[in-house]
């Protein structure tokens, strides 16, 4: 009997510690999305405002749904496809179509494209307004990542997928989105060969404010492909807002036509400098 035991022995401990190094596994990777994702363009929540990070032209069509507690329509629809052009201290937007009609409206019009005719007039000063304003957005991303490993929980969930829970133990920064970091569960998938996010999901467990507040109950995923320069880039994005006097606000993004503009611009995709702080919070 001796010589089965020795040849079970093997087979026991391999199954254990797979068993016991998942969790560890799951972290492991975390990290190393954590340390990735700290670097590139920020869509991880609503209004996805990564997309004026990117050096590319795109058309992007966003659909709202109010829904009162029952369920039901509100009122009718709307929908709103926009083309995004990046321009050296912005970028410059025009209305394609409006609730599937063309013109757009005045009103729509004037939101739109006036405020990008502004920009691409800025002053020195405007310009470098647009410019702290970007830091900002860096800036608040950076926080994120660098927390994400230490305030959740990993599982694997699948392949290349893995599921984050609370720790309980977090406490977020001055940064609006680290505050997403206590109060969110979900799931991300990622690419094994870069450790890229390809797709996320989560739900709020409760209230926490990012470019604006998401109350308890609503939820948000953005799914990305590889498309132009080996970049992946947000093609869906979906958000149901919970309304803090009662209601459901349904919107869908979907982002197509990714295209090079005909001029260069001065937008970097990746952020070339070190992040001045990417350690854990505990």
């Amino acid at each position: 009997m001796k010589p089965l035991v020795l040849l079970l022995l093997p087979v026991v401990l391999c199954q254990s510690l797979s068993g016991i190094s998942t969790d560890d596994d799951a972290s492991l990777i975390a990290q190393k999305v954590a340390e990735t994702e700290g670097r590139l363009p920020w869509f991880w929540c609503p209004p996805m405002d990564g997309l004026g990070d990117i050096p590319y032209t795109f058309e992007l069509t966003e659909a709202k749904q109010l829904m009162d507690r029952s369920g039901k329509a509100a009122r009718p629809g709307t929908s709103l496809k926009i083309e995004r052009i990046p321009i050296a201290g912005g970028s410059y937007s025009r209305c394609l179509m409006q609730n599937g009609k063309v013109p757009c409206s005045d009103e729509v019009v004037n939101a739109v494209e006036l405020d990008s005719r502004k920009a691409a007039n800025f002053s020195a000063e405007e310009k470098e307004k647009a410019k702290a304003a970007g830091e900002s957005r860096r800036a608040r991303r950076r926080a994120f990542w660098a927390d994400f490993p230490a305030a959740f929980r990993f599982q694997r969930a699948g392949s290349a997928q893995i599921s984050f829970t609370p720790t309980g133990k977090y406490r977020p920064r001055r940064e609006p989105d680290t505050e997403l970091l206590a109060r969110i569960k979900g799931e991300f998938w990622y690419d094994p060969s870069t450790f890229e996010v390809t797709r996320m999901e989560y739900q709020m467990l409760g209230d926490a404010e990012t470019v604006g507040r998401l109350y308890k109950g609503s939820s948000y995923s953005v799914t990305l492909t590889k498309l132009l320069d080996d970049h992946y880039l947000p093609v869906k994005g979906e958000i149901r807002r919970v309304l803090p006097k009662g209601g459901i606000e349904d919107s869908v993004l979907e982002v197509v036509n990714y295209r090079r503009f005909t001029t260069d611009s001065s937008v970097q995709f990746v952020d070339r400098d070190k992040p001045d702080d990417l350690s854990p919070r505990r």
